[in-house]
């Protein structure tokens, strides 16, 4: 039987929701703190899918998504670099539609949901396949 990817990303971007206001903790994944990968590695855990808990090794899996070409649909990991042009992951959160995303941001922060930004994405990668 086939696993509907929506309802497969809907698990994803519900767990990742349902932590709202969780303090961000570095090194954290859970289940009161989360660091940003963490967070990131626990919403896919829910469907089975297995992260490393760090970003710059999240970014290795699934498949490149160009921002210019292909929109940005709920559930796809979004990196920023730690700063313009350093070329170096600092930051992971999951887009929850093509123009927000879900992240833990940093000490004395909480998980929240923002506008996904417009400059420092160095990488955009779908886990699933959009539907």
């Amino acid at each position: 039987v086939a696993v509907d990817p929506d309802s497969r990303i809907a698990t994803v971007v519900a767990f990742a929701k349902a932590q709202l206001g969780d303090p961000y903790k570095a090194f954290s994944a859970g289940p009161d703190t989360w660091d940003c990968s963490g967070l990131t590695m626990a919403a896919y855990a829910e469907i089975g899918i297995s992260l490393q808990h760090y970003s710059g090794s999240q970014m290795k899996v699934g498949v490149a998504v160009d921002r210019t070409t292909q929109p940005i649909v709920a559930g796809d990991l979004i990196y920023l670099e730690t700063s313009v042009g350093s070329g170096i992951v600092g930051h992971v959160g999951m887009a929850i539609s093509g123009t927000q995303w879900i992240h833990s941001p940093r000490t004395g922060d909480v998980v929240r949901i923002g506008t996904i930004p417009t400059t420092r994405v160095i990488a955009i990668q779908r886990l699933l396949p959009a539907t």
